[in-house]
């Protein structure tokens, strides 16, 4: 992904929260009206990401933006738990100067796929792939 993709994703994630489309669970009991830290990722992968790339087929979000894929400059790593508005905003604001693309896994794999196979052997996995580019 790119800078710019998280700052729109960051924007629809936002978006779907006023709109009552992406609510607080039992495990995340975010404030809709909070700017600063979001909901958790793992609410956000549910309730957004998981629905919006399985209409469109499954693709990973990143492959979706770019069907022809993307140079990774940089590898972001996350907690489940974290919350997203903060994770975009501390990503953004840390952007490498010339950097293009990103890899981030919740954005990256595919997150309606048992990707069971591909993270079975670690040196094989998106994240070495990654890595390695």
């Amino acid at each position: 992904v790119t800078k710019r993709d998280l700052v729109e994703f960051r924007k629809l994630v936002k978006r779907h929260v006023a709109e009552g489309r992406i609510k607080p669970t039992e495990l995340d009991k975010f404030d809709p009206a909070d700017d600063r830290i979001g909901p958790c990722i793992h609410t956000v992968n549910q309730q957004f990401i998981r629905p919006l790339t399985h209409a469109g087929g499954d693709a990973s979000w990143a492959l979706t933006c770019h069907p022809e894929g993307l140079e990774c400059d940089v590898f972001v790593t996350h907690s489940w738990h974290e919350g997203i508005y903060e994770f975009v905003d501390k990503v953004v604001n840390s952007w490498p100067k010339g950097a293009r693309g990103a890899y981030c896994c919740m954005l990256s794999n595919p997150q309606n796929l048992d990707i069971t196979a591909l993270i079975s052997n670690p040196k094989d996995s998106p994240f070495a792939k990654a890595l390695l580019s």
